[in-house]
């Protein structure tokens, strides 16, 4: 689902481990022309699924959120698609793989 987003909200890749799901949008590089190294950043959210307490599936204009909060009420991601099938569908998935630890 996350890959099925608008362009100007999708990831480029999608990484799951029985521990987490971890997407992002890429990554930068700086070049320090004093030291001649290469410093790469990734930009990645990573989802850990032990430290979610809620998940909530709700539409706002032409837009389905899916938004996962901890214990505490801090929002940890959030995902927007078109679609309440598939919001509902990534809520399943992420209740499937918290289920699993």
């Amino acid at each position: 689902m996350l890959m099925e987003q608008d362009a100007d909200r999708r990831p480029d890749y999608v990484r799951t481990t029985k521990e987490y799901v971890e997407y992002g949008l890429g990554s930068t590089a700086k070049f320090n022309e004093f030291t001649s190294t290469t410093t790469a950043n990734r930009h990645v959210t990573r989802l850990y699924f032990r430290s979610i307490a809620t998940e909530k599936v709700y539409t706002k204009r032409k837009s389905v959120i899916v938004q996962f909060r901890n214990d505490k009420g801090t929002l940890l991601a959030q995902v927007v698609t078109d679609d309440l099938e598939k919001g509902q569908r990534l809520v399943d998935a992420v209740e499937t793989m918290k289920a699993g630890n």
